[in-house]
């Protein structure tokens, strides 16, 4: 059986490459990360994911393959596009945030240019990122599994385009699309979520160590926000190399890290850092200035570009795991009420903004 899924963009995806550029979609990109997703649905059901090893019982391992077993799909780029990389920043704390998007996407290194002027200094990034009207993906089974690999696939990405993103970079705001929806492909959804499903149920009697600080939907939040006086909010901005003048304004960076100066808070980070402290504010949404790699920490917040629909409505996609880990000294409720405070009160850059949807694990698997 073959497949083409159309992925509309709603922010640039990023994929990267050996050269830190993401001009060409590499799919060793966008697999892994519906294998990382894949394997936190699994974990949220109760299912087998092995640690640190390959099995080929374990779902995740027998769909994605492993060292001694092949994937049971094989995943092609039809058509793509891409673009210029570039951000919008607030002009109050330009000069801070300007230079650190440079450097963080290669600088001078990857071809970047810095012209320095009277007024400000501007930048050109010489890297770009995947965006355009479509992506056109192409995915067909290597064994006659009726339908199975291929359904799997179909929900997956459904639950993404819904709930989070694809692709590398989230917490700087890629990776947000849509799926064209098609009624074959309706069909392929409903039967992946149900063979996901009994995948999940059937590996439940394995043996499995928990990895507490992995991805688990059981620990997993996602906000669709609706954004109140955005329009304000974007008069404030500048942009940073050659942002895509589309139905999406790339400033996640602001919303994360710091929109403003002198106040607090000036961004997410300080927001949760005032709550609690640098260290879960650094477990919680990355350490980029660590020192070693025991100190290093990945995102576990992921915030996207603002983007338009419905006419001049604004909204911002939130989302993001807590591990289960006792460490922490957090919880998922605590998490939630932080990321609900920030972005919809006077904490925050969008007082009097909305949640219209959320990730609700009973409903989405309510048969489950």
């Amino acid at each position: 059986m073959k497949k083409e899924i159309i992925i509309l963009p709603i922010t640039p995806i990023w994929t990267g490459n050996i050269d830190r550029n993401s001009k060409d979609l590499q799919l060793t990109g966008i697999i892994g990360s519906l294998r990382w997703w894949y394997a936190g649905i699994i974990r949220g059901l109760g299912g087998y994911v092995c640690v640190n090893s390959d099995d080929k019982q374990c779902p995740v391992c027998k769909l994605f393959g492993m060292t001694s077993h092949a994937r049971r799909f094989r995943l092609q780029v039809e058509e793509f596009d891409n673009k210029p990389l570039g951000f919008y920043t607030s002009k109050d704390v330009y000069n801070a945030n300007s230079f650190w998007l440079w450097r963080t996407y290669g600088g001078e290194d990857t071809g970047g240019k810095r012209i320095r002027d009277r007024d400000a200094t501007k930048y050109k990034f010489g890297v770009n990122c995947i965006f355009g009207d479509k992506i056109v993906l192409s995915v067909s089974s290597f064994y006659d599994d009726n339908e199975e690999s291929i359904s799997i696939l179909s929900y997956l990405l459904s639950f993404l385009s819904r709930y989070a993103g694809i692709g590398a970079k989230l917490q700087n705001g890629f990776g947000l699309f849509r799926l064209q929806m098609d009624a074959e492909l309706e069909k392929l959804i409903k039967l992946g979520k149900e063979n996901m499903l009994k995948e999940a149920e059937d590996s439940k009697t394995m043996r499995s160590r928990s990895d507490k600080n992995s991805l688990d939907l059981r620990y997993f939040f996602s906000y669709k926000i609706q954004l109140a006086n955005f329009s304000k909010f974007k008069s404030k901005l500048l942009p940073v190399g050659e942002p895509i003048r589309d139905e999406h304004i790339a400033c996640a960076f602001d919303l994360r890290y710091k929109y403003r100066f002198r106040e607090r808070p000036a961004g997410l980070r300080d927001f949760i850092k005032m709550k609690s402290n640098r260290t879960i504010a650094n477990e919680l949404l990355g350490q980029s200035r660590a020192r070693t790699d025991d100190e290093r920490a990945a995102s576990k917040i992921f915030v996207g570009h603002p983007y338009k629909e419905q006419g001049e409505n604004w909204y911002l996609k939130v989302y993001g795991y807590v591990p289960n880990e006792p460490i922490y000294d957090i919880n998922l409720k605590t998490v939630q009420k932080w990321i609900t405070e920030f972005y919809t009160t006077q904490s925050g850059p969008f007082p009097g903004s909305k949640i219209i949807d959320r990730f609700d694990l009973e409903k989405e698997f309510a048969n489950a």
